[in-house]
């Protein structure tokens, strides 16, 4: 039995401690005997994701959408299909599932994974297909007024994206992407106070929002001191938990320029450098 192996408690209990390369081998040691069975591969991708091998864990993802029966499985290998930047396999898998019989709030789960993939792709046209199939089932919450937005921005009209931004946020005040696109809105219209206000909720709400992190880099007023420091406290914070990002770093560098540490900015150009070419 999966549960009672000494080696893959062993595993779990690595996985809970951070030790993820531990908690790998472990898993490798019974993989044979158990390479079937949903909940140990549930374990391995999250590993895999976490060691950010995100090859295997696509892999890993496959394997589980077709030995699980359950939908959020399988939304999880269309994820990872579109975190590879396989969109048509992605959409494939999303229309596989819709075809299938499925309960209401196994619909509601496919129809918001197809809100991120069409989000990402900006396909206007099917964010307002899943729209209307998301009304149909009687659904109105934070996703579908983002959605909206997105439409209603897509068409020139931020005012209106704008209140549906809003809408969002109230339905889902912990809604980070919500209120970095409120941020990104208000900014176009030329309210930069506001605009920074939005992008500083998204981060308190998650460090880790690039998009917030990025702009708000980007804003800031080097001629405040108060300002400027504390957005490099926040870079330094997302840099030392995901090591390196071409973009955040790229926005690292700028900061640091700002601050009057060119060396220290030359240091990060040649990390780019190195990792990405010029």
């Amino acid at each position: 039995m999966l549960h009672t192996n000494s080696q893959y408690q062993s595993a779990q209990q690595f996985f809970k401690n951070g030790q993820y390369k531990k908690s790998f081998l472990n898993l490798i040691t019974i993989s044979t005997e158990f390479s079937n069975e949903p909940d140990f591969l549930r374990l391995l991708s999250q590993v895999q994701m976490s060691l950010k091998d995100f090859t295997g864990q696509l892999k890993t993802l496959q394997v589980l959408s077709r030995k699980s029966e359950t939908v959020e499985d399988k939304v999880k290998y269309m994820m990872a299909l579109l975190s590879q930047g396989q969109r048509n396999e992605s959409l494939d898998e999303a229309l596989k599932l819709l075809s299938m019989p499925l309960a209401t709030s196994e619909k509601v789960f496919v129809f918001k994974a197809l809100i991120k993939i069409y989000s990402v792709e900006n396909d206007f046209e099917g964010l307002e297909d899943v729209c209307r199939e998301l009304s149909v089932l009687g659904l109105a919450d934070a996703d579908v007024s983002y959605s909206h937005a997105l439409i209603e921005a897509s068409r020139g009209d931020l005012d209106q994206a704008i209140e549906h931004l809003r809408q969002a946020v109230v339905d889902n005040p912990t809604f980070d992407t919500g209120w970095a696109a409120l941020g990104l809105y208000h900014y176009k219209k030329g309210d930069i106070e506001l605009a920074k206000a939005n992008l500083e909720k998204a981060l308190d709400l998650n460090p880790s929002n690039t998009t917030a992190l990025k702009h708000i880099s980007n804003w800031v007023d080097d001629s405040q001191p108060d300002e400027l420091n504390a957005t490099i406290e926040k870079v330094n914070y997302y840099l030392q938990k995901f090591n390196f990002d071409e973009e955040i770093s790229e926005c690292h560098a700028k900061l640091l320029i700002k601050k009057g540490h060119a060396d220290l900015a030359q240091l990060e150009i040649d990390k780019l450098t190195y990792y990405f070419g010029n």
